[in-house]
């Protein structure tokens, strides 16, 4: 005895079955190194702190500032990190100011992340435009990030890849303290 033929839709069925299984594969495959790296976290340390980067990202230092970039980053796009000298409320007036007078700031809001406040304001410079976070670091001193992308949309998503890295900062152990001398006495007169 033959066995019946099952005509040509079931042999297509399976052929549809078998290629969309290996697309799945192929794209699995490739998303898992990505998922890997970026559960690897790099320690970077910048202007006396240590932040945590997923390794997924390649930073240098370059004029003050840490720069960070990613395989899937447009040209244009990056991400900047810099350690500002100035209080937090200074800063959110001055972003207010550029606000009001329709200077470069095109939106401006206090958000906050974990229980951290942020000033978040969306900015337009010439044909780039995209979003700045300011998170308090120190009484003096605040972390500045900036994304550098084409729309505002694209913006928001790297802010919210930075937003984590500049949460993760702590003060590095290894980087010097001002110190006050003027408890100590010096000897007057010198014994030889």
């Amino acid at each position: 005895d033959v066995a019946p033929s099952r005509g040509l839709g079931d042999v297509y069925k399976r052929q549809i079955i078998g290629l969309l299984l290996l697309v799945a594969i192929l794209y699995v495959g490739r998303e898992i190194p990505k998922k890997l790296a970026a559960t690897k976290i790099n320690t970077i340390s910048y202007a006396g702190y240590n932040l945590k980067v997923p390794a997924i990202y390649k930073t240098n230092i370059e004029n003050d500032v840490l720069n960070i970039k990613a395989d899937y980053f447009e040209s244009n796009e990056s991400i900047g990190i810099q350690l500002y000298q100035d209080s937090y409320n200074n800063v959110l007036k001055s972003f207010k100011q550029l606000q009001d007078t329709n200077q470069i700031i095109t939106d401006l809001k206090e958000e906050t992340y974990e229980d951290e406040k942020f000033i978040v304001a969306s900015y337009k410079l010439k044909e780039n435009q995209g979003i700045i976070a300011i998170k308090k670091a120190t009484n003096n001193e605040v972390f500045w990030t900036q994304t550098m992308t084409r729309t505002y949309d694209r913006g928001k998503v790297l802010i919210k890849e930075a937003i984590p890295m500049v949460m993760s900062a702590n003060k590095n152990s290894h980087s010097l303290e001002a110190v006050s001398y003027t408890h100590l006495t010096l000897p007057t007169k010198l014994e030889v």
